[in-house]
């Protein structure tokens, strides 16, 4: 699982981090939370990923699987378009 996988997974788990995740008021407040969950992630590489630019915004196996079995399917918190 790649650390962007994994920060998603932290995020969609919790609800009051996904709000903070997806209320982000700009690039700064984001990179702060990321750090804050104590993630190397580069800002650039997940807006990259969840704009679907990022090679790793391919589906994983098991989220293929997921989808195309029909036992849920994926969800990507989106932070607001202030990119």
């Amino acid at each position: 699982m790649t650390p962007i996988h994994e920060l998603l997974d932290q995020v969609l788990a919790d609800p009051a981090l996904e709000r903070r995740f997806t209320s982000a008021a700009g690039p700064a407040e984001l990179t702060a939370l990321i750090d804050e969950l104590g993630m190397d992630i580069a800002l650039d590489e997940l807006l990259d990923y969840l704009d679907g630019t990022s090679p790793q915004s391919e589906l994983s196996d098991a989220e293929l699987e997921r989808v195309t079995g029909g036992v849920g399917g994926s969800r990507v918190p989106v932070p607001p378009t202030w990119r």
